[in-house]
């Protein structure tokens, strides 16, 4: 006669999900707490690092309860509700995180803009400063110099500074060819030079220029006291007045006013 035995499962079971049961329900709670601890720093202090720390925990917790065991639908819900709190602390923080970093990425853009405003600023004030400077102190018609020098054969002359000697470039206004009693502007006869009648002001220099070009002014042809206007390098207008007509190998002595153009 034979028997046929049931295994007897009746007690294992119940076992297993109660034991499941507890776990999740621990799990809720520890993701419950991690919550309610990351809603409390995010209100309070609005430490994005504690933040995001919790909310990660509680996710975990959350997402592990769901998966132990079987869940009764409210355990479910929970779990759900815990995981989503736990996810939106978890992009709370992730959010200060980028605000934070932007912010100190904007800051830095907007000081560097600042200096870099406030130093054009700067000088463009100083530039402004200068040239007001500039125009009070030599303005149109003033006389940048007055004075009275003595030119040897081959001298040059920078009638704005008075120095003499070899050509400057730019700078050298006359020029004294001593065998021929000539006086050249610098370069060859390159600008303006020309005789004038009477002691001229600036005004006078200009219009004769305007009228009158010529490379160099023979000075053997002049009587002493006679006067001469040219342009100078720096576009300035200059009044040479000879004071005495040299024989041979004598020097040139003038006297002459620069005015600013």
């Amino acid at each position: 006669m034979s028997h046929t035995q049931t295994p007897d499962t009746g007690r294992a079971e119940p076992e297993q999900t109660g034991s499941a049961a507890g776990r999740a329900t621990v799990l809720a709670g520890v993701g419950s707490v991690a919550d309610v601890a990351a809603v409390a720093q995010l209100a309070t202090t609005g430490a994005n690092t504690g933040v995001l720390v919790t909310g990660l925990l509680s996710v975990l917790a959350g997402f592990l309860g769901l998966v132990a065991g079987r869940p009764t639908r409210r355990r479910a819900t929970l779990m759900t509700m815990v995981v989503a709190v736990g996810a939106g602390m978890a992009g709370a923080a992730l959010h200060g995180y980028w605000v934070d970093a932007s912010a100190e990425r904007t800051g830095t853009t907007t000081t560097a803009a600042t200096s870099t405003t406030a130093s054009r600023s700067s000088g463009s004030v100083a530039a402004t400063s200068s040239t007001t400077s500039a125009t009070t102190t030599v303005a149109s018609g003033s006389v940048i110099r007055t004075e009275s020098v003595t030119l040897r054969d081959q001298d040059y002359l920078d009638v704005e500074t008075g120095r003499i000697g070899e050509v400057e470039p730019g700078a050298s206004d006359l020029w004294y060819v001593g065998p021929y009693r000539e006086l050249w502007t610098s370069g060859g006869g390159e600008l303006p030079i020309t005789p004038i009648a009477g002691q001229p002001d600036a005004t006078a220099c200009t219009d004769e220029l305007g009228r009158r070009s010529y490379d160099q002014v023979s000075i053997g042809q002049l009587a002493p006291g006679a006067w001469i206007c040219a342009r100078t390098a720096e576009d300035n207008v200059v009044a040479v007045q000879v004071t005495a007509v040299p024989t041979g190998d004598d020097p040139l002595a003038i006297t002459y006013t620069v005015w600013q153009a």
